[in-house]
């Protein structure tokens, strides 16, 4: 079956000519999943280039998530990706993902988890399972700063298999990322329908820098006879502005707490401290109420200061070992401490974030 590109503007006539900022670029996971999803021809191009395939051996290419142009997107309940199912057999999920959110591995894994736990139908043979495939693309770090499974590498495949060997377990369920933040660690930077080549084009900002890379790849061309439509349609514009001012009104909300949350720990602490000292000496004494009440005090204070540090640390992607060792030397604590308050003060935090 031939995978026709769908009617766009002629790139040479309306494209090439075009000037000034991408309105919305395709690191906008919004403009990436509908302009993928509306063009399975520019699809085409790039997969073959992510999984190395000639794309003549690309003969069908079924969305399996069709989204409608300009549909309305909640942005806590909804995964922008792009699912497939390519020669009728394997899936393929595709997600930019340039916003850097807690637990990533984890929710990449669970997206994994669920698209393959669900490719089989109740009562299927096991052996009609299809080879399943997520692929991420990222423009920050997969985990923690500090984790050894950090790596700078353009491309990362990840595999169940067997630690003592190293012999993988299945091939038909893994994990692939495309850093575009490790974009100049890219091994093969000349072929020119290769991945380096189409992550460029997806980190391009500007019109002349997207036409550049595209000139001459009809694949990429199409690609961005589809943005610019886009771009052009009144209804998508509209809700992929909505969609990022929900962006950035969600990290504004969170960089706001962050703030408050360090200064008003000590704050309220304090505060706390001294009401309960003078209200106990006025039964004990008020020289030793307020004793009590300036040691409560900074002892609540301290706690605030401690969660508040952990929950900073964890935002910005931190592993424990390197929280335990700002923990001993920020707050004189000895190695066993600091465990012990990471350790209780993680399961608060992640308690409070369930509840919501």
């Amino acid at each position: 079956m031939t995978i026709l590109p769908p009617e766009v503007p002629d790139f040479k006539r309306d494209i090439l000519p075009l000037s000034g900022e991408l309105r919305f670029p395709l690191t906008h996971d919004y403009m990436f999943t509908a302009s993928f999803q509306h063009n399975t021809y520019a699809l085409k191009g790039f997969l073959a280039a992510k999984l190395n395939i000639n794309p003549d051996d690309i003969t069908s290419l079924e969305v399996m998530n069709p989204m409608e142009t300009g549909s309305s997107v909640d942005d806590k309940d909804i995964v922008l990706d792009v699912k497939v199912c390519l020669n009728n057999k394997t899936i393929v999920d595709i997600e930019m993902q340039v916003a850097h959110y807690d637990y990533l591995p984890e929710r990449f894994l669970y997206q994994l988890c669920r698209i393959y736990s669900k490719s089989l139908p109740r009562g299927g043979d096991y052996s009609n399972l299809p080879p399943v495939i997520h692929i991420a693309i990222m423009d920050s770090d997969l985990f923690p700063k500090g984790d050894t499974r950090n790596t700078e590498d353009f491309l990362s495949q990840y595999y169940l298999m067997n630690t003592r060997d190293h012999q993988i377990f299945s091939r038909n369920f893994h994990m692939e990322v495309v850093s575009l933040k490790h974009l100049e660690n890219a091994v093969d930077k000349d072929d020119p329908n290769g991945i380096y080549q189409w992550a460029k084009l997806l980190k391009s900002t500007t019109w002349k820098e997207f036409n550049m890379i595209a000139e001459n790849n009809k694949y990429m061309e199409a690609l961005a006879g589809s943005v610019c439509t886009l771009c052009n349609d009144s209804k998508f514009a509209e809700e992929c502005e909505r969609h990022l001012r929900g962006e950035w009104e969600y990290n504004s909300m969170m960089a706001e707490a962050n703030r408050k949350g360090m200064a008003q720990g000590l704050e309220q602490g304090l505060e706390q401290g001294l009401e309960q000292g003078l209200e106990r000496g006025l039964e004990q004494g008020l020289e030793r109420g307020l004793e009590q009440g300036l040691e409560r005090g900074l002892e609540q204070g301290r706690e605030q200061g401690i969660k508040a540090l952990i929950l900073d640390n964890l935002e910005e992607g931190n592993s424990a070992e390197a929280i335990h060792k700002k923990l001993m030397r920020h707050f004189s604590l000895s190695r066993n401490e600091a465990e012990k308050c990471y350790e209780r003060y993680t399961c608060e935090i992640q308690t409070a974030s369930d509840m919501l």
